[in-house]
């Protein structure tokens, strides 16, 4: 007896399924793959792009009409310089031009962010020096700046980096050239 004792202690013991190296490394990337890709699903689903606009055409009108009121701008000698506090508080603009036909009692400046939808827009009214001023929350970032009447006749634009409070707007003359030569002026 004690010759087959011996002889099964010599037999290397199996170890069991979990504990050997081959398993793992045959099963470790399936199963660490399944919730990375789980994980990039529900990025996918959670952050969606805008959708492309179905009507080019009417988009593209639009750009155009855009265009057309910095024209309107540019031929009434338009440009502003504002001041805008960061921490949120009173925004002070001034508004120059060839005449006062240019200056409205009321103008709308959007502070539109380079990505997402969070304008801050103010609404401005002309005081007795000539300054418009309005209330604006807290902006942070880059932002471009819109500023146009109520009526929305002229528009200039203009930009605003993350460590300034001063802008200026102007209509875009490189868009003007462009849109005077599509129309043979």
């Amino acid at each position: 007896m004690s010759v087959h004792h011996s002889a099964k202690q010599k037999e290397p013991r199996q170890k069991p399924w979990y504990k050997e190296f081959w398993c793992w490394f045959v099963f470790a990337p399936p199963i660490l793959v399944v919730p990375m890709g789980l994980g990039l699903v529900y990025t996918a689903v959670t952050n969606q792009d805008p959708l492309v606009i179905d009507d080019h055409f009417d988009t593209g009108r639009a750009t155009y009409r855009n265009f057309e009121r910095e024209l309107v701008a540019y031929d009434m000698g338009l440009s502003a310089r504002v001041r805008v506090p960061r921490e949120g508080g009173e925004l002070s603009l001034v508004l120059q031009g060839k005449n006062a036909e240019a200056k409205p009692e009321h103008l709308r400046l959007t502070l539109e962010p380079r990505t997402g939808a969070d304008d801050v827009v103010a609404e401005l009214e002309l005081g007795a020096d000539g300054v418009y001023r309005g209330q604006v929350r807290a902006v942070s970032n880059r932002r471009y700046l819109h500023l146009e009447p109520l009526d929305g006749r002229w528009r200039i634009i203009g930009e605003l980096d993350a460590t300034q409070v001063h802008g200026v707007l102007e209509p875009r003359t490189d868009m003007i050239r462009g849109l005077r030569a599509d129309l043979g002026g």
